[in-house]
């Protein structure tokens, strides 16, 4: 965006901004930060450390009056979460307007503070790769890139983060929720993002989504069922049955996004093996993603979680989850070619006889 004369530049108080930079228009696409005079290799730029941010949603961002402006100036700061601000704010900060490269002079060493990553020249624009904070949900996906290094990527997918190169190119320059993410070991379609819905948390689709896509592949360890009473909560929670008394949990203690996906009765995706969740049929943007957990549950463990009065909403909703619901009949007419190999084998052998 461009400079009015009716605007004051300035900075956020408790932010620290080297007086080395300056605002001014880079002649290409708005303003920039450039630097007034030489900085050397490691130099701080700024560290916002004591800064008052306000945070965001994605749901508030985009039904803020300002949308543009506001999708325009945030960054992601975790899951579902966003900074960005009025340009009452915005304004107030000048390095709200450092532009992106891929082969940038400054980046982060820590989530606040900002260091030159080599010499920076006096009049020399200081620019940072938006995919060292950017993830799948970035408002700035799809931005072409016109930086003009010989390693432009062209443009910023939010996915960059994925691959080794890149990781190991800023080592320790990763924000600190890429970092997280980059830790998780499964994979998931990356125009799935977790926001909240009508009954909390859950994982939605950004753009539309073609029947047969592959959503989620999970990973995790075997254990058994005695092994499993011993975990903590959250891997108890999250585990598939495998075997008669074998169970996947988490290999990771971070909550990723496939952990996220809620239970409906009618589900818009569902298990094509063991650890492989496709679309049953096309997802539309911002619908929720959702699965049947009777496809997985065999009612042998029975924690808080696997017994519950069901809010799915749909019209064919059964009222309530039990962990055994994959023995209905209604339930194996629909959805037994997405059963786990396991459930299936159970009802096969007549093991998971059908109930009412």
């Amino acid at each position: 965006m461009n400079r009015t004369a009716s605007v004051v530049y300035g900075v956020l108080s408790n932010v620290h901004v080297s007086p080395a930079l300056e605002l001014k228009d880079t002649g290409k696409y708005g303003l920039g930060v450039f630097a007034r005079e030489d900085i050397e290799t490691g130099q701080i730029l700024y560290d916002e450390a004591g800064a008052d941010r306000t945070y965001f949603t994605r749901t508030a961002i985009l039904n803020h009056p300002r949308t543009d402006y506001m999708r325009t100036f945030s960054y992601v700061i975790g899951t579902n979460t966003y900074y960005s601000g009025t340009p009452e704010d915005v304004t107030r900060d000048i390095t709200n307007f450092m532009n992106h490269s891929c082969d940038p002079n400054a980046w982060f060493d820590s989530d606040s503070r900002m260091r030159a990553r080599r010499p920076i020249r006096k009049g020399e624009e200081v620019v940072c790769d938006y995919a060292t904070f950017e993830s799948e949900i970035s408002f700035h996906r799809g931005l072409r890139c016109a930086c003009g290094s010989e390693q432009c990527r062209g443009i910023l997918t939010g996915t960059e983060y994925r691959d080794y190169n890149f990781r190991r190119k800023y080592e320790g320059h990763l924000s600190s929720y890429l970092t997280e993410l980059s830790h998780g070991p499964s994979y998931y379609d990356d125009r799935l993002y977790v926001r909240d819905g009508r009954i909390g948390p859950g994982v939605y689709a950004m753009d539309r989504i073609e029947a047969g896509t592959v959503l989620v592949c999970y990973s995790g360890r075997i254990v058994t069922g005695r092994e499993l009473s011993a975990y903590p909560e959250r891997y108890r929670r999250y585990n598939f049955q495998v075997g008669p008394d074998l169970f996947q949990v988490p290999l990771s203690d971070v909550r990723e996004l496939p952990d996220f996906i809620n239970h409906a009765c009618e589900p818009n995706s569902g298990l094509s093996d063991s650890i492989t969740i496709t679309a049953l049929r096309a997802i539309e943007a911002e619908e929720e993603v959702t699965m049947d957990y009777a496809t997985f549950n065999s009612g042998k463990v029975q924690w808080d979680t696997d017994n519950f009065e069901c809010e799915c909403g749909c019209p064919g909703c059964r009222g309530s989850f039990r962990s055994d619901d994959f023995r209905k009949k209604d339930v194996q007419a629909r959805l037994l070619p997405y059963f786990s190999p396991y459930l299936k084998r159970m009802v096969e052998q007549n093991t998971g006889e059908c109930s009412g």
